[in-house]
């Protein structure tokens, strides 16, 4: 950010009063505004998401384009861009580009952020309009997210057991639906290896979406899996329990990035198709266990989910086999002669 945009000492000097005592400021100065201040106490991947959803709006929109220039139409042009668009990946990503549409998904991210951002434009007095209102959010399809399918899963699983580190991570990922920075954040102190009672050794604490703290529970594979990663650790003065290293430098903490990395890595020696990242592994661990009949409020509460209508949203919805094979299960036949 430019020096007279001192990051963290905005919201004390008030924001509306130091945006009007800069006259050329840029969309690129208001957007390091927002992840300064609106995203100050969020999670470091929540920052990082909203960065990542909004750069390409900056380019987009001209790196020195100031903000008093951007009309509705500016937004509703980049809204129609993101949907023509025939690239994915590539600028600003860890992963090669590729050519195709951008999924519903990812547009849905891009215009939330920027309607997010704009009305938090707005809401600061900086706007005097919320330009990002008129921006509409794409249909999600209502069949939910189902993940990673079963067969790439094993196949991972599998393939990783020559592999003590690997196998440790992807069995703690795929029975306990962490997030990746549940992965990513996990320390030696959150483990209960030495508990007497199974059970509590089966049960780990994790801080994902900033410090927001939750216990999950593994499964025994992912315990013993665990056990032989901990036998193998290096002892460095790190307590993250997932360690990485490049060859002749030294072990550190495997960052997020890292992780999806490692997964990457499995899924193209396997010449797998399909999505792999660690994220699906978490849909994955959601619809399974739906399916397989855990209550939904279970299932919400060990994804660490805020409110019971995220986990509807994302994996309440089922196909019509699913909903009857469930019906079969549980409704009766009306005998008319009982």
């Amino acid at each position: 950010m430019h020096n007279s945009l001192p990051g963290n000492d905005l919201a004390a000097i008030g924001l509306k009063s130091l945006f009007e005592g800069v006259s050329q400021i840029t969309v690129a100065d208001a957007v390091e505004a927002f992840l300064n201040t609106d995203m100050a106490g969020k999670s470091d991947d929540t920052a990082l998401w909203y960065k990542r959803m909004l750069t390409p709006l900056v380019e987009y929109l001209g790196e020195n384009r100031l903000l008093s220039d951007v009309l509705e139409p500016d937004l509703l042009d980049w809204s129609a861009y993101l949907n023509r668009r025939q690239q994915m990946y590539g600028k600003n990503s860890y992963r090669p580009a590729v050519d195709a549409k951008l999924s519903v998904y990812t547009v849905h991210g891009y215009i939330r952020a920027t309607r997010r951002f704009f009305r938090w434009l707005y809401q600061c007095k900086i706007l005097e309009a919320d330009l990002g209102a008129a921006l509409k959010l794409p249909r999600l399809p209502k069949q939910g997210k189902k993940g990673i399918s079963e067969a790439n899963l094993k196949a991972i699983l599998r393939f990783s057991l020559g592999n003590t580190r690997d196998y440790a991570l992807f069995r703690f990922i795929e029975s306990t639906g962490v997030r990746r920075g549940g992965a990513e954040h996990l320390l030696l102190s959150d483990l209960n290896m030495d508990a007497d009672d199974p059970r509590i050794r089966r049960r780990a604490t994790v801080r994902e979406k900033g410090e927001k703290e939750r216990t999950v529970c593994m499964s025994i594979n992912a315990l013993e899996a665990l056990e032989d990663w901990l036998k193998e650790r290096p002892n460095i003065d790190d307590e993250h329990v997932f360690l990485g290293h490049s060859p002749g430098q030294p072990w550190h903490a495997l960052s997020d990035e890292g992780i999806s990395s490692i997964v990457d890595r499995y899924k193209t020696r396997l010449g797998l198709k399909g999505k792999c990242s660690p994220h699906q592994w978490r849909h994955r661990w959601a619809r399974h266990n739906l399916q397989r009949g855990m209550e939904l409020s279970q299932v919400s509460q060990l994804l660490g989910h805020e409110d019971v209508s995220i986990t509807v949203r994302y994996y309440g919805q089922f196909t019509i086999d699913q909903l009857q094979d469930a019906y079969d299960r549980h409704v009766d036949e009306l005998d008319l002669d009982e």
